[in-house]
């Protein structure tokens, strides 16, 4: 399996979404929930809302968004990859690994606010990667700002991802303040226009704007769980020092987006603290940019049969958690 995605075959996205539904099993038996477990924002409570009245009809519903959500955060890995050369060679490992690990705690994942934030962030992550070689750079920098609006707009913590944005503007750009202005004003038109329209159907805006609150995450794993997180950061050391020896037969572009990526992992290890109701399911953040670095160590290690091992071995895991989630 793993030999398939490390090749840069065409019909590699469709062997994707068929190797992420199997692993996905599980949500098919009991159907994903959506979370109602915490105060949300304005704009996520009417999507909430309208997934809930669907749902209704179709129950179904929400287990396939979320399916494609995941799906979506998988294709944007390889673009990642692909598009700033982070392998010496092209392949769709990243998108590989993020469902395999997924899958590891699919049983905890729900729909969630923090579930399309992230889509929405991966998605400026793909773009910011790409800011040294942008054409049209204040155009680029001001869309971003607008996206990234919206996605304050539907999970407020998410607001800490904009020390990503800064970042890859200081490594990849000389400064200058038009451009860090132009984010903002892209971040602020997007409110702008919520805020206008709310105001003219009589609706309080206050909500809209982000509080900063404090609070310990609470994750309860089980000891399978903790066993596959365990390995998982064991795969992520080991492929940091892949990724360490390799570094400096790359472009500068890619180093550059390596070091992006990594600021990316660390802002998202501790967004979990700027949530005062915190669970599982704001730590979807942190698997994005770990299974793109975990990519490297399926991608350099050259004994097949270590690579098959860990393959196989985590997807037995994740067969195990599921199967005690199930029955």
């Amino acid at each position: 399996m793993v030999t398939h995605f490390k090749a840069n075959r065409p019909y590699n996205h469709f062997l994707l979404l068929i190797y992420g539904t199997i692993l996905a099993w599980p949500i098919f038996i009991k159907s994903i929930s959506i979370n109602n477990k915490r105060k949300v924002t304005l704009v996520y409570s009417g999507i909430r809302s309208m997934l809930h009245n669907i749902a209704e009809t179709l129950p179904l519903l929400p287990t396939f968004v979320t399916i494609l959500l995941l799906f979506i955060h998988a294709i944007l890995l390889n673009q990642i990859a692909l598009k700033q050369r982070l392998f010496p060679k092209n392949n769709y490992l990243p998108g590989m690994t993020y469902l395999l690990f997924v899958s590891l705690f699919i049983s905890k994942i729900q729909f969630s606010d923090t579930l399309l934030a992230s889509t929405i962030l991966l998605w400026i992550l793909s773009k910011i990667c790409g800011l040294q070689n942008a054409a049209n750079s204040k155009t680029l920098l001001f869309n971003i700002g607008l996206i990234f609006g919206i996605a304050v707009l539907i999970d407020h913590p998410a607001y800490i991802f904009i020390t990503v944005i800064w970042f890859a503007l200081m490594l990849t750009r000389p400064f200058r303040l038009p451009e860090w202005l132009v984010v903002l004003l892209g971040g602020f038109t997007t409110y702008y226009f919520i805020g206008s329209w709310l105001f003219l159907n009589g609706k309080k805006i206050n909500s809209l704007f982000p509080v900063l609150e404090l609070g310990m995450p609470k994750i309860n794993l089980s000891t399978w769980e903790l066993s596959a997180l365990s390995f998982l950061l064991l795969i992520a050391l080991y492929s940091i020092y892949f990724i360490h020896v390799n570094m400096r037969k790359l472009l500068v572009q890619s180093r550059n987006s390596w070091t992006i990526i990594f600021f990316y992992l660390f802002i998202s290890i501790f967004v979990s603290f700027f949530y005062a109701v915190s669970d599982y399911n704001d730590q979807v953040f942190v698997l994005a940019p770990l299974a793109l670095i975990s990519a490297a160590c399926f991608f350099y290690t050259d004994q097949k049969w270590v690579v098959n091992i860990m393959h196989w071995l985590l997807v037995a895991i994740s067969i195990v958690i599921n199967y005690y989630y199930c029955f």
